[in-house]
């Protein structure tokens, strides 16, 4: 979206009818989800101004959180960093806040913005990581103009980011993802992850279109854990196939075990998940 599209975004507290959703996020949800001019309030104040935390704590960032099932695991995993998801439609907002609230989660908020205008929310060097999850990939070619993953997006994440933090980008569609691995082979980041088809040796898939093992191992019908190298490694630290429900061996990397419903329906169907992971060095 062009800046100029941008200005002319309807402002959230200007809506004539606002629907639920709308309401929901100056009602119950206030205190977790900012609308599309206070977030822009705390720029390059984030860690000191919402979170009351030090310089030094992760800021991490999701764009485009879904119904916010990978964002409320990860920020109930790192209670110790702190986390933002920015969405521009209420919908998947709200769901977000929403679970965001079931869990306590302090350390979360969600904000109401085009990504593409990050650089108007963070200053140079504000956040670390950030998750990039099956973005739309506008498949008409008329369409193509829309795609989120842009040489200009990469760059402002690049200036937004740290030094050492990764990007993470997962994706169905495979024309789509080579075109994100070319810009990301032109940028300043350096590829540390690469994989086609990321879950092609999960050990789970016996020749059905089922999962095996324990699908609800969080307690949530909407997702499950599955090993952080699948498609890349031997998954040799899936915590399924450990008795206490553990994962054993690299923490750093548990966070990848998470797999949304969204996912799982692809994985279901056998239909390659691409993943990209790369790092600002």
């Amino acid at each position: 979206m062009s800046k100029g599209a941008q200005k002319k975004l309807m402002q959230s507290k200007s809506l004539l009818h606002p629907n639920s959703y709308v309401k929901a996020l100056y009602k119950e949800y206030s205190s977790l989800a900012y609308d599309e001019e206070d977030c822009l309030s705390f720029k390059g104040q984030w860690r000191k101004q919402v979170f009351n935390t030090s310089s030094k704590t992760n800021l991490e960032l999701e764009i485009g959180p879904g119904a916010g099932d990978f964002f409320s695991y990860i920020t109930s995993y790192y209670p110790d960093r702190c986390f933002i998801a920015v969405e521009l439609k209420y919908k998947p907002l709200i769901q977000t806040a929403r679970k965001i609230k079931k869990i306590n989660g302090l350390n979360a908020r969600v904000i109401r913005y085009n990504a593409c205008m990050l650089e108007d929310v963070f200053a140079p060097e504000e956040l670390n990581n950030i998750y990039i999850h099956f973005p739309d990939p506008w498949p008409k070619k008329r369409r193509h103009k829309h795609r989120l993953i842009k040489p200009q997006l990469v760059n402002t994440l690049h200036q937004l980011q740290r030094k050492n933090s990764f990007i993470e980008l997962k994706t169905d569609h495979q024309s789509y993802f080579q075109e994100i691995k070319s810009i990301f082979e032109k940028s300043s980041y350096e590829i540390t992850e690469c994989s086609e088809d990321r879950h092609s040796l999960d050990p789970r898939f016996h020749g059905d279109d089922e999962l095996h093992g324990d699908d609800e191992l969080h307690g949530d019908d909407d997702s499950a854990v599955i090993p952080a190298e699948a498609g890349i490694h031997a998954p040799s630290l899936d915590p399924r196939l450990h008795g206490d429900g553990s994962v054993h061996g690299d923490d750093k990397k548990r966070e990848n075990y998470f797999v949304t419903a969204f996912e799982k329906i692809f994985i279901r169907k056998k239909q390659p998940i691409c993943y990209l992971k790369c790092v600002k060095i």
